[in-house]
């Protein structure tokens, strides 16, 4: 949104078209010769190159900035991400006990089955209704696997949003435009795009729940996760947690609010 804010200075969250999708359903079904969500995962895996280079071919943008879920990993020996095709990334990095929250509402889980999803290593995102796959592996997998992107954290964008979408825009070689950056900014306050979700469903909200923008804030996690569930999700993600600074306060040593 932020992106779309900054290119044309308005935000229409029904209209997003300035960031593709790498499950793309028209791109996908262009280049796939059978229906793709009848596709198995290795035929789509060996189709992945030609979806970006139609991609590219379609758009006619350069460079044409892709969002996707997937490790940053090889999959039956391919690439997800062939670096001909790749100029940089930029990768987007939360709390995993904020994330488990939106993940487990967003598919109508349990919170301990999110857990679980999040700590598998061959975890799949895709259903029958959904073009392509996102292959996300664990949490902690996913993280590490994008290594050389540029990071940014969700809380920092909270913090200083200024500083960290200059950062993003540096990142993907966009020129900054004070001016523009501060009203894409405010065009994308989370109590303006709820406004714009009331009056018409978001794409991307999920059937299993009834909005797509929820809190949106930092360490509302502290408010829904039992003691247990805090300190599962640290056990299994502790390496990347501490490497990003999110065991500095540990729910598992104080009482909280199941």
């Amino acid at each position: 949104m932020f992106i779309q804010a900054y290119g044309t200075g308005t935000l229409d969250i029904h209209a997003l078209n300035f960031v593709q999708s790498d499950m793309n359903r028209y791109t996908w079904q262009n280049i796939c010769p059978s229906p793709v969500n009848e596709t198995g995962l290795d035929v789509l895996l060996l189709l992945r190159n030609a979806f970006f280079i139609h991609l590219c071919a379609s758009t006619g943008k350069r460079p044409i900035i892709v969002k996707t879920h997937n490790v940053n990993a090889e999959m039956n020996g391919i690439h997800p991400f062939p670096a001909m095709l790749t100029a940089g990334s930029v990768y987007l990095i939360r709390d995993p006990r904020d994330v488990v929250i939106s993940f487990a509402k967003h598919f109508g889980n349990s919170i301990d089955e999110a857990i679980g999803h999040m700590n598998s290593k061959k975890y799949v995102l895709r259903d029958k209704d959904i073009c392509g796959f996102h292959m996300t592996g664990s949490w902690s997998d996913n993280v590490k696997s994008w290594k050389n992107a540029c990071v940014i954290k969700y809380e920092d964008l909270l913090e200083d949003p200024k500083e960290n979408f200059t950062t993003i825009l540096s990142a993907l070689n966009l020129r900054v435009d004070k001016r523009r950056l501060g009203k894409a900014i405010r065009l994308c306050e989370l109590e303006r795009v709820r406004k714009q979700e009331k009056t018409k469903p978001f794409s991307e909200t999920s059937p299993k729940t009834d909005s797509f923008f929820h809190h949106g804030t930092s360490g509302h996690w502290k408010d829904i996760l039992s003691p247990d569930q805090s300190r599962k999700i640290e056990s299994d993600h502790r390496e990347v947690m501490e490497q990003y600074g999110y065991l500095q306060s540990n729910i598992s040593e104080i009482s909280n609010v199941a």
